[in-house]
């Protein structure tokens, strides 16, 4: 509890709101440390921006990643595989792939395959071929050297209690009324309350979905702001790339925030689109039936829900009457479909490489890896 309670606060002090002084000096300061770690002025100008602009948490995951990739990372043994390109402007690309040029390390090819992705999506005409052949070669690499996949490990167990679930629940809930959105649980949480009638013993987190039309971010974000118990940890982008000239088609997706016990929340935006209703994240679809809510009991809470959570779960989980404690909801879910996207396509090759069974499944079943060499079905860039 301890830890948790930790994190919490830290992450309750990146997320919330700074006088204006303090964010001008920790500009000063973010940017000198970029540029001394990186040597590159446009990555510290980049690190000043989000200092300057309150967001201390985005700024404070960029110095962790110089922290570790800049000259220092020589003495350091892990480097973080995480993708810091978003939101990051074209001169920040551009010094973030020079920093990586040249290098051979696996961290390294795969740092640079996720820039080479943000690259290909935000360039046009000759110049997004170029990135876009640079992209397949390097995944092409990466791919060669996949080593043989082992069973992916379990999920952690969950460092919360019921009471402590329940509590994380009232909270959002709470905070989702109050801004009138029209909320209800859904995935693991839902299963947990038709089938067992409380929270189940090996989730992990607290799953609830927000109609996507009834959904204003910014009254979302500044009752957040002020809500003692619950801040954002991420929001995750929903991205998929469109026809021939992979235009990029983008909308908020998940919003996972995390309570002060230490239990994450993950509120999935649910789009209407031709009768059925879909919710996703950076790297998967998931579709339903449009549906209406009901209230349904989970442990001694009533709460809102799919009015036909049969349907809602056979289209979620096939059997979902059958307990299954070991679930990835990238092979274990019967109405998932994945998106065109590259940079999450450079994230499923980085877990295969770290030995995941499930993502090199995903691979293999799209088409991406095909007799341990890399493909890109829906593209066919120029080389150069």
């Amino acid at each position: 509890m301890a830890r948790a309670s930790f994190q919490f606060r830290a992450l309750l002090y990146l997320t919330g709101r700074h006088w204006a002084v303090a964010r001008y000096m920790m500009a000063v300061i973010g940017g000198a440390v970029a540029l001394g770690l990186t040597g590159r002025l446009a990555l510290a100008r980049d690190t000043a921006h989000w200092f300057k602009t309150d967001a201390y948490k985005t700024a404070a995951h960029r110095l962790d990643w110089y922290l570790h990739y800049g000259w220092t990372g020589r003495f350091l043994h892990r480097r973080p595989a995480y993708d810091i390109t978003e939101h990051m402007p074209p001169d920040g690309l551009v010094a973030l792939d020079r920093l990586l040029q040249n290098r051979q390390t696996p961290a390294d090819l795969r740092a640079r395959l996720y820039v080479l992705a943000r690259h290909s999506r935000q360039a046009t005409g000759a110049q997004r071929d170029g990135y876009l052949a640079q992209y397949v070669d390097l995944a092409r690499l990466i791919a060669a050297n996949m080593p043989p996949p082992t069973s992916d490990a379990a999920k952690d167990a969950p460092a919360f209690t019921a009471p402590q679930a329940a509590r994380a629940l009232k909270d959002t809930a709470d905070l989702l009324t109050g801004l009138g959105l029209p909320w209800y649980i859904v995935s693991g949480t839902l299963l947990g309350a038709v089938r067992e009638g409380d929270f189940l013993a090996h989730d992990y987190d607290i799953d609830v979905g927000v109609h996507a039309e009834a959904f204003d971010p910014a009254p979302f974000h500044a009752a957040l702001q002020d809500a003692p118990d619950m801040c954002l940890e991420r929001v995750d982008d929903y991205v998929d790339l469109t026809g021939d000239a992979l235009t990029a088609v983008q909308a908020p997706a998940l919003y996972k925030m995390r309570h002060r016990s230490g239990v994450e929340v993950d509120i999935f935006l649910h789009y209407l689109e031709d009768g059925q209703r879909w919710h996703g994240s950076a790297r998967h679809r998931w579709w339903n039936t449009d549906f209406a809510q009901a209230p349904v009991q989970i442990g001694a809470l009533t709460v809102p829900a799919p009015a036909d959570a049969d349907t809602y779960l056979t289209e979620n989980y096939g059997d979902w009457r059958t307990p299954h404690t070991a679930f990835d909801s990238s092979t274990g879910t019967p109405n998932v479909s994945f998106n065109r996207n590259l940079a999450s396509i450079a994230q499923f090759l980085v877990q295969a490489c770290e030995g995941s069974a499930a993502a090199r499944q995903v691979l293999i079943q799209q088409g991406y890896v095909q007799d341990g060499q890399f493909h890109l079905p829906w593209a066919t860039p120029k080389s150069g």
